[in-house]
C-alpha cells in the first residue's frame, strides 16, 4: 500500500506484537505480512459482551439482515447460523458467468444420503422386531395337518 492514509479517517488498535498476536489468536483470525503490507481476509468479527465470538461475516459488503442478527446474537450472547451460511450451501459460484447457481447435484446427494440413512435406520430397527414376532408365533409343528374325515360309503382300506 503505497499511499498514505488520511490521518482523521482511521483508527486502528495498536500494541505490541504479543498482545497482537494473543488478541488475533483469541478470535482466529490470521494475517502475514509482505514487506510493509498484511495480507488478510476482510472480516467483521462479532463478539458478545462476554468476549465470545458469536459470528464472522466475510466480506466487504454484508447482508443487512446478517449484521442486525449478528447484533441480535451478540446481545443475547448466542450462536447461531446465518441464513447466508445455509444457502451458500444450496449455492455455489460460476466463476464464468460470474453469479451464484443452484447447485442441483449437491442437494440430490445429500437428499439421497439421508434417504439411504433413512433406509438402513428402518432395515436395522426392523430386524429385531421380526425375530420377536417369529418367537412369539412359537416354533414350526412337525405335525401332519389334519385331514377330513372320509366321505360316507368311500372303502378305507
Amino acid at each position: 500500500m503505497n499511499f498514505a492514509y488520511p490521518e482523521d479517517g482511521w483508527r486502528f488498535l495498536s500494541g505490541d506484537l504479543a498482545s497482537i498476536n494473543r488478541f488475533m489468536d483469541a478470535i482466529g483470525f490470521r494475517f502475514t505480512r509482505q514487506g510493509r503490507d498484511f495480507i488478510h481476509p476482510v472480516v467483521l468479527v462479532v463478539t458478545a459482551p462476554g468476549g465470545k465470538v458469536v459470528r464472522y461475516l466475510y466480506g466487504q459488503n454484508f447482508m443487512p439482515f446478517d449484521l442486525t442478527m449478528a447484533v441480535t446474537e451478540a446481545s443475547h450472547g448466542t450462536i447461531g447460523l446465518s441464513v447466508k451460511r445455509v444457502l451458500s450451501y444450496c449455492f455455489t459460484y460460476d466463476p464464468e458467468g460470474r453469479r451464484y447457481v443452484f447447485d442441483f447435484m449437491r442437494i440430490a446427494g445429500m437428499i439421497i444420503l439421508f434417504g439411504a440413512a433413512v433406509l438402513l435406520f428402518v432395515l436395522l430397527r426392523g430386524g429385531p422386531r421380526r425375530k420377536e414376532r417369529k418367537g412369539a408365533e412359537g416354533p414350526p409343528s412337525s405335525k401332519a395337518p389334519p385331514t377330513d374325515p372320509p366321505p360316507p360309503g368311500s372303502s378305507q382300506g
